[in-house]
């Protein structure tokens, strides 16, 4: 063989591990991305969770508070009613 010969089966040798190389890393960064988002996923579906458990709680408390309030509201007008009457 001939020195030109020898450069260029050196050359693809490299340019072949160069590519493998190349594919491995963009196999192993793709794997990776995947993880990350499968864990993402998880993480916003315990947040939607989450967020519908206090919608839940708000709604209870609103209900509760609308209560409070109209017996607030409805003890206010029998007290004017009693004020009204002693004049």
């Amino acid at each position: 063989m001939s020195y030109g010969n020898d450069l260029t089966s050196v050359l693809a040798v490299v340019g072949i591990v160069l590519v493998l190389v190349l594919i491995i890393t963009q196999v192993a960064a793709t794997w990776r991305a995947r993880i990350v988002a499968q864990r993402d996923d998880d993480h916003y579906r315990e947040l939607t969770q989450r967020y519908a458990e206090l919608v839940l709680e708000h709604d209870e408390l609103r209900q509760r508070v609308a209560g409070e309030l109209t017996g607030v509201r409805e003890s206010v007008v029998s007290m004017e009613r009693m004020m009204r009457e002693l004049k």
